[in-house]
């Protein structure tokens, strides 16, 4: 699903990013399974899904959730014995992550635009690959001003709080498919208690029970806990406006439990937290630009 999504790619990204400051174990297997989806991908000569991952990846790089040098890797591979598929999917990625890798490593950058260049003169692709290339040369020389790293009100992790994997293309990655497959937890009313506080502390819930008076005549009854701004991402409330109910449906699904995450499954967790939260997440997003 997340993968099918393109048009809100960046978005589910910023979502990852903000998930992954208080759960890196999902920031990190979510990594994982998109350098899985790419390298098979590349090795079925699979366009679609090839560009549809590394434009995932890219976003995770802007977001600070994947190193540069992944980036850098996916690219050079691309272009090393270049294709029209394969140069188009180097020049989507390279659309995406541009801007972030001009920044953070202005040499790597430069060398995957001279491997571009001698591509553009040396090799026999299709006209219509060649006019991409060429674009993508005006485009850097524009600054990647059309496809910014991170549009601002995306921008919602503070650089000190974001954990960032140096995974590479040729790490042995681990899918960790025994964790899409639910498993019972003999305990699961003490970890459930365990990670009620987890939840608490994180979304800053007003503890204790409160009394509102009713309407005139009416019998006093327990207030609703109140949910206070998250420390670690006070840039979410004034740039989407975001209610704090909504930012904790972001954690309310991804609770594993803590013995080896046996309760629940966390790629199902992500994609459940994911269903219900990127619809909101989206059209707040969309509306911000609207205005």
């Amino acid at each position: 699903m997340l993968f099918r999504s393109p048009t809100f790619t960046h978005v589910y990204a910023a979502l990852a990013a903000i998930i992954n400051t208080k759960f890196p174990n999902i920031g990190e297997l979510l990594l994982k399974r998109l350098i899985l989806n790419f390298k098979r991908g590349f090795k079925r000569n699979d366009k679609t899904r090839c560009t549809s991952s590394v434009r995932f990846i890219g976003h995770m790089v802007n977001q600070q959730v994947g190193h540069e040098v992944l980036a850098l890797e996916i690219l050079t591979l691309l272009l090393e014995n270049p294709t029209d598929d394969s140069a188009e999917v180097a020049i989507t990625f390279l659309k995406e992550v541009g801007q972030k890798l001009t920044e953070v490593s202005p040499r790597g950058i430069h060398a995957i635009f001279e491997r571009l260049r001698h591509v553009l003169h040396e090799s026999t692709l299709d006209k219509r690959t060649q006019y991409m290339i060429e674009v993508m040369f005006q485009v850097r020389k524009d600054g990647f001003k059309d496809n910014p790293a991170v549009p601002e009100e995306l921008d919602l992790v503070e650089r000190e709080d974001q954990v960032t994997f140096e995974l590479g293309l040729d790490d042995k990655v681990d899918k960790e498919e025994t964790l899409d497959v639910f498993k019972v937890d003999d305990d699961f009313d003490e970890h459930e208690k365990a990670w009620d506080e987890i939840k608490r502390e994180i979304l800053s819930i007003t503890s204790g029970e409160s009394w509102e008076q009713g309407p005139e005549g009416a019998e006093a009854r327990p207030a609703q806990a109140k949910l206070t701004r998250s420390p670690s991402c006070p840039r979410l409330y004034s740039s989407l406006s975001l209610s704090t109910a909504a930012l904790g449906f972001m954690f309310v699904g991804l609770t594993p439990a803590p013995d080896a995450r046996a309760a629940r499954p966390v790629s199902m967790d992500f994609l459940h937290v994911s269903m219900h939260v990127s619809n909101f997440f989206c059209s707040k997003w969309t509306a911000a630009r609207l205005l």
